[in-house]
């Protein structure tokens, strides 16, 4: 028995056609030559279903087989002779009577007109009557008789499709997908088999019959074809539906009216992303296995054997006979033409200054859904009394949404293709910002070089924020991973190579932290802090906040912050567990679960951040951070600079972290590569293995206890 997708038909959309429309269409037969009204139809159903079971009352069924006999003999013809206007004529199956119903013989007669592929077996309950079943369609075979032009049935035995819509046939359906070598499908009969269980029609349980119905049908190399989705007016709901259905294993599903045949046909095909998947698999040449990076994506290596190769193959069949099987509009068309995105390294050299093609006005809104997604650490950021108090305006737009913008901004002209952000350094505030700044973004290259293996390139960017009178308010520097052509590479080794091997050395305070320091007495912040802790160099100090992320959260930010990436935004494309959560939301939940644990800050300075491990929507992120430094400042008596690192850490539990003893030496002062990190955790600390999110070193100023 073939594979389905691999050969014989199609089961994307089955239309199960009502007796009305029956009716419409054998009216519309009623010329010679004349053909039933489906075939002016936009979109081609793979199957068409004239039922005779539930949707023709008793006293209906003998016209709607009369009505069925009318449209295949005028279609017969024109499929025939090879002249129907339309790319591919749909399979017909008929759904008779139960196999002990009286209406059952005149069903299987007037199914065995030529024209016919299958039927359609209700409430099959067990491998016995699906037996029951092969005997008496073969008996009204070997009984038909044909004359004149139709060729005899025998030449073409009828193929079954049994469905299931009972709680005995869902516990038999491997037996009954077995049973019969006609078997092309299996079919979900879920309103029945909602009614057979006792539940609504939107129980989780039918998610469960969907599994059964599906594995059963690939055990015995056939279709699995899904239920209806009843709201013939919710597009939407029709498409949320079928492509659940196909992540389960179905390849097809039942279409009640025409306007959803183009969304069964469209659910039911390989993505683009899958035959591009397919193609790179194929193209590879490699045997056994062994690991891909997929074209464009920053998701990390994916593993692949030889099961992925027969996948591969089955997908580049699938994607070929659905496209011989598409009409092609006779209109004049136009196809889109993709504008580049990401930094072009043949029209880039170090030194290079390229402005972000976005800015942003931010308003007291935003800073509002910001901090009610990440807690303020500083009372400059907390309070715009405390603010003033120090010589402000007002409250300070937080700092992790300034380090976030000034690399968000840049996406669309730097690193919207690459393979990984591999760490930020020096970031410093400069300026003050408030709200109803208006900012944009501009990078500087700074340097580049191959990795030891020379396939990919590290870049250097010196990222700068800007305010509405041009003046730098922010500046952070990032380095970024990208995969590299070989003319890149080329053009990469020819030109000076820049030195990696250490990250940018940390900046001395400046900007605002300097002014906070020196306007800084010990009244102004304590009223909106309380007392600054003792810390002790070599403290380690466990954060009870901790931050749970969401779709509807990170879609929001993300548009804040105008971040462009596919995987973090693409619901089509990705599922909500695949969505990744951008690595600066990562780092600044983290800091912000810091919150008042280290006492009256005035404000923070990023020194290093690396991301380790990616975040997916419905992680929790907890943190620790552990006390590099602690020094006075300069002219301040009430003042002292915290040199503290923060880790964030996903899914565990924050008081069994308390438990655990980590060693010192993962705690440096000077950032890791995000695999050695991986490496020194799986060695020596287990509960932070796969589980070490981020890493953040901060210059922390904050009142002296």
């Amino acid at each position: 028995m073939a594979r389905p997708g691999v050969s014989g038909p199609l089961f994307r959309s089955v239309l199960v056609l009502s007796r009305h429309a029956l009716a419409r269409a054998a009216a519309s037969v009623n010329t010679p030559g004349a053909l039933p009204s489906w075939h002016k139809w936009r979109h081609v159903p793979d199957w068409i279903v004239f039922d005779f079971e539930d949707g023709a009352p008793a006293e209906d069924k003998p016209k709607v087989r009369e009505n069925m006999r009318v449209c295949l003999d005028a279609a017969l013809h024109r499929w025939n002779s090879a002249v129907l206007a339309v790319p591919q004529r749909p399979s017909i199956a008929v759904r008779v009577n139960t196999i002990h119903d009286d209406w059952l013989a005149q069903d299987l007669q007037a199914a065995l007109h030529p024209a016919i592929d299958a039927l359609l077996l209700p409430k099959v309950s067990d491998a016995a009557e699906m037996r029951e079943w092969e005997q008496r369609v073969a008996d009204a075979e070997d009984s038909a008789r044909w004359s004149g032009a139709r060729r005899t049935i025998r030449q073409r035995p009828l193929s079954l499709m049994p469905i299931i819509e009972s709680a005995s046939g869902l516990w038999n359906a491997h037996d009954i997908a077995h049973a019969s070598t006609r078997n092309i499908c299996l079919f979900n009969g879920a309103a029945d088999l909602a009614t057979d269980f006792g539940v609504s029609p939107n129980s989780s349980l039918l998610s469960g019959s969907r599994a059964t119905i599906a594995c059963a049908a690939k055990s015995a190399h056939l279709d699995a074809v899904d239920c209806a989705h009843l709201n013939v007016d919710d597009g939407g709901g029709y498409l949320r539906e079928a492509r659940m259905a196909r992540k389960m294993g179905f390849t097809g599903k039942a279409v009640l009216y025409p306007n959803q045949v183009r969304l069964a046909n469209q659910a039911f095909r390989p993505t683009w992303q899958e035959t591009q998947m397919a193609q790179q698999v194929l193209g590879d040449g490699s045997h056994g296995l062994h690991s891909l990076q997929p074209t464009g994506s920053q998701l990390g290596r994916v593993f692949y054997g030889p099961p992925h190769g027969a996948h591969a193959v089955a997908v580049m069949s699938q994607a070929n006979r659905m496209r011989s099987s598409s009409s092609v509009s006779k209109q004049p068309s136009v196809r889109p033409i993709a504008q580049p995105r990401g930094i072009d390294f043949h029209a880039t050299r170090p030194g290079a200054v390229i402005r972000a093609e976005h800015e942003v006005t931010v308003s007291q809104g935003d800073v509002a859904l910001w901090q009610a997604n990440f807690m303020p650490c500083s009372v400059t950021e907390a309070s715009g009394l405390a603010a003033q108090k120090l010589g402000l305006k007002g409250q300070l737009v937080p700092q992790t949404m300034l380090a976030t913008l000034a690399v968000a901004l840049a996406v669309s002209r730097l690193s919207e293709h690459a393979k990984l952000h591999l760490g930020l350094y020096n970031g410093i505030q400069m300026r003050p910002v408030y709200a109803g700044d208006t900012l944009s973004a501009e990078f500087e290259v700074k340097g580049w070089r191959l990795t030891s293996k020379k396939e990919d390139v590290i870049l250097e960017t010196m990222h700068t924020l800007r305010n509405q009178n041009d003046e730098a308010v922010y500046t952070v520097t990032k380095r970024t991973l990208f995969g590299a052509s070989t003319d890149v590479q080329e053009l990469v080794s020819h030109t000076d190579q820049a030195d990696f091997s250490k990250p940018p050395s940390p900046s001395p305070s400046a900007g605002v932290a300097r002014t906070l320091a020196q306007r800084c007495d010990t009244d102004i912040c304590s009223r909106y802090r309380q007392p600054s802790p003792p810390l002790s160099k070599g403290a380690l100090v466990q954060h009870r906040i901790v931050h749970p992320f969401n779709v509807s959260d990170v879609m929001q930010l993300c548009g804040l912050m105008r971040v462009t990436n596919a995987h973090h935004l693409d619901s089509m494309r990705f599922d909500e567990e695949e969505l990744v959560v951008p690595g600066p939301l990562v780092l600044s939940a983290a800091l912000a679960n810091v919150g008042s644990d280290l006492g009256a800050t005035l404000h923070t300075q990023l020194v290093n951040a690396t991301n380790i491990n990616q975040v997916n929507p419905k992680d929790l992120v907890a943190s620790l951070s552990f006390v590099h430094d602690i020094q006075p400042v300069a002219g301040s008596a009430n003042v002292e600079e915290v040199t503290v690192q923060t880790f964030g850490v996903k899914n565990q539990d924050i008081d069994e972290l308390a438990q655990c003893s980590f060693p010192l030496g993962l705690f440096s002062s000077s950032p890791r590569l995000p695999r050695e990190y991986e490496e020194f955790c799986d060695v020596v600390s287990a509960p932070l293995a796969n589980n070490l999110v981020v890493q953040a070193c901060q210059k922390v100023l904050r009142l002296k206890p």
